[in-house]
């Protein structure tokens, strides 16, 4: 008997019947036709009515139950699809047939299979040993994560908090703070900031400007010794108050006049320092350098008076008063005269020895020789010199 054919209507089976055969080759190598059978008789591991589907390797017809991939799969098209957790052990040979116990997904390079299960190596874990695993899950206080591609876990910890695990305080938690944390401009040292160059102050938010330059900036051109801190500086000028002046303000106002000459020219040189101190200490006196034009006017003409009263008081007058021949009184007057002109030249020359010796008498302002020296308490602005000699 022949393989059924494909046929159109009538013919030699009469009206109605057709002939099919949908593949009489039986798929060629996959299987033959029997004519005894009148059916395929299919190839090795070949089936079905046309020879089309071909059984996993593992398939034996003799069992008592045959099966394809132990039971554990499926077989499509000769090979089989696994069930999680079979599979074919590492470095078998021959083909998969789901046979073995073997792990859900691939331990990848940081893990073992062992009985089904993925044992990972320290620093990792999960199903496939590819998630970061760090010490007491960085205890609540921060994250765990990779740091490089194939490295282990580490934890990133929360601000305040130490590596590994995030467990305790961090150092810097328990040192002594800084002021401001110092801007960022320096390093806390035990509670105080070290600055770097550039900064100043105790959190080091002062910028030390480059000379001649000043402001919070150093956008402005600086002022002379910074006004001396008795004036304002603008832009490079100062502007004094009313006690000062000077370019930079260090020159008192009662000083200016007796030392502008010496202080202008070098205002932080010695000699203007001496000046304005023997100036100050002039001011401050209760009896050296107060000056009375008034005053001195009186003390004169008393002076004056007295003299003149003296040297036309007749020789002879003189001489009976003082018990004295007219010839002595004439050379004790010649020598009185002489002795006030060295009087005169010594206290001219040495004003300081003429003020201590003669203390007393200059608060009574009976010297004859000084006339023009105030010793009453009367504050003047001007720092007068003390005038010596007769009037």
């Amino acid at each position: 008997m022949a393989p059924p054919s494909a046929g159109g209507g009538g013919g030699a089976g009469g009206p109605g019947i057709v002939d099919v055969s949908l593949d009489p080759q039986c798929n060629g190598a996959n299987g033959h036709w029997n004519d005894t059978i009148s059916a395929c008789s299919c190839n090795g591991l070949y089936y079905g009515e046309f020879c089309q589907n071909m059984h996993c390797p593992d398939w034996d017809p003799a069992a008592d139950t045959p099966m394809d991939c132990t039971g554990h799969g499926m077989c499509v098209k000769g090979k089989c699809l696994c069930a999680a957790g079979w599979g074919q052990k590492v470095g078998a040979l021959g083909a998969n047939v789901c046979e073995d116990a073997v792990c859900p997904i691939d331990c990848g390079k940081h893990g073992m299979c062992k009985g089904n299960v993925c044992v990972c190596q320290e620093g990792w874990q999960g199903p496939a040993c590819r998630e970061p695993k760090c010490a007491g899950d960085c205890n609540g206080h921060g994250q765990c994560t990779f740091l490089s591609a194939n490295g282990p876990g580490e934890c990133v910890c929360d601000y305040g908090f130490k590596a590994p695990d995030c467990k305790g305080l961090a150092l810097y938690q328990m040192l002594f703070k800084c002021p401001n944390e110092c801007h960022g401009n320096g390093l806390c040292m035990n509670g105080k900031c070290v600055c770097q160059q550039g900064y100043s102050g105790i959190d080091c938010s002062t910028v030390i400007c480059p000379e001649g330059t000043s402001g919070p900036n150093c956008e402005f051109r600086a002022c002379p010794r910074d006004c001396s801190g008795y004036g304002m500086c603008f832009n490079g000028e100062c502007a004094c108050d009313e006690g000062h002046q000077g370019s930079d303000c260090s020159i008192p106002m009662q000083c200016y006049e007796a030392c502008a000459a010496i202080c202008l020219p070098d205002l932080t040189g010695e000699r203007c320092e001496f000046c304005k101190g023997q100036c100050l200490t002039l001011a401050h006196s209760a009896v050296v350098g107060k000056h009375s034009p008034m005053i001195s006017r009186f003390g004169t003409l008393q002076v004056s008076q007295r003299l003149n009263r003296s040297s036309k008081m007749p020789l002879a007058l003189l001489a009976q008063r003082s018990g004295r021949t007219a010839d002595k009184v004439t050379k004790d007057k010649g020598k009185e005269h002489a002795g006030e002109s060295l009087h005169l030249s010594m206290n001219a020359t040495h004003p300081s020895r003429h003020f201590r010796t003669n203390r007393r008498a200059l608060r009574h302002r009976r010297h004859k020789e000084v006339s023009a020296v105030q010793t009453v308490t009367h504050r003047h602005v001007e720092v007068s010199s003390v005038k010596i000699g007769r009037y």
